[in-house]
């Protein structure tokens, strides 16, 4: 990989660095599971403190997915949110060979804007053969959320880790 370098992947942007690299997800890329309904784009006048962010409403869900390249896995995530989280993250591993996803990690914001998560060594999500991993942020009832961007960190494999 190539050293402070910006790359574009699909959507994504991954900034790499030293021997960790970060998917950078931006609100755009998140995906509401009712189609064009109950989310909207909110500009930094619309009182994000942070810029354009994306609003999910009225107990919709919603999802981000990213391929993780080979030679790399998962290692932990941060998720911020414009002081109204959604009310559980789920962390899946998919593959593009398979139709079963495997659940990786879960976690109840708390009402906190902003978290970090570390995966266990038992949960890191391995790259390579179409792995891709997938956010699955919950909305009960009739709840809300505003997402102003959620970073995956990934860290290289030691050779012989990860199939190398």
């Amino acid at each position: 990989m190539l050293k402070n370098t910006l790359l574009f992947c699909s959507l994504h942007i991954i900034v790499c660095f030293s021997a960790q690299e970060v998917v950078a997800t931006q609100p755009s890329d998140l995906r509401a599971s009712t189609g064009t309904g109950n989310w909207s784009m909110n500009t930094g006048s619309s009182g994000s403190s942070r810029g354009n962010t994306i609003r999910v409403y009225g107990g919709t869900d919603a999802y981000a997915s990213m391929m993780i390249p080979k030679g790399y896995y998962i290692a932990s995530y941060s998720v911020n949110f414009d002081s109204n989280p959604c009310d559980m993250v789920y962390v899946y591993q998919n593959s593009t060979s398979t139709n079963t996803p495997t659940l990786r990690n879960s976690i109840d914001p708390n009402g906190f804007a902003s978290y970090s998560e570390v995966f266990s060594t038992a949960n890191r999500i391995q790259g390579g053969n179409g792995t891709y991993v997938t956010i699955h942020f919950e909305n009960t009832g009739t709840n809300e959320f505003t997402l102003e961007g959620m970073i995956l960190y990934m860290s290289k494999c030691a050779a012989g880790d990860c199939g190398l």
